[in-house]
């Protein structure tokens, strides 16, 4: 995903070349509400899975922040402003599941991300304006 937000966020316009073709926008509610239902159908699925074939202890919350990741991931290489509203929902979820499970560092790892998820939506939105 990585490779395909650079290809996307370096691709520029043919007579233009330093103006990017892809700009930071915002999708509306309906498709937002098609991504819940699918990554909520998945999420039950992927945790039915942890549930019956691993020993997570925490097996819905892994499942739900893993799915959930890859679409904000996919979201913020589309420069989507609301894949930072994923991220944030996202991080606040891990930094509960590892502090659940004592793995401080990376709970604070996480809470650095939850910050850096609230820069990136302001900077994003006051680049919309």
């Amino acid at each position: 995903m990585g490779f395909y937000g650079f290809y996307l966020w370096n691709k520029k316009e043919e007579n233009l070349e330093l103006k990017s073709v892809l700009r930071i926008r915002e999708l509306a509610i309906k498709y937002h509400l098609y991504f819940l239902m699918i990554c909520l159908t998945l999420s039950m699925l992927l945790a039915y899975i942890f549930e019956s074939y691993t020993n997570a202890d925490k097996a819905y919350l892994d499942a739900f922040t893993t799915i959930f990741s890859f679409l904000a991931t996919y979201l913020e290489a589309k420069k989507i402003l609301s894949a930072w509203i994923y991220w944030i929902v996202i991080n606040g979820v891990t930094i509960v599941l590892y502090l659940s499970k004592d793995l401080d560092v990376y709970a604070g790892l996480s809470f650095v991300y939850f910050v850096m998820s609230f820069v990136g939506y302001y900077r994003w939105k006051q680049a919309i304006i």
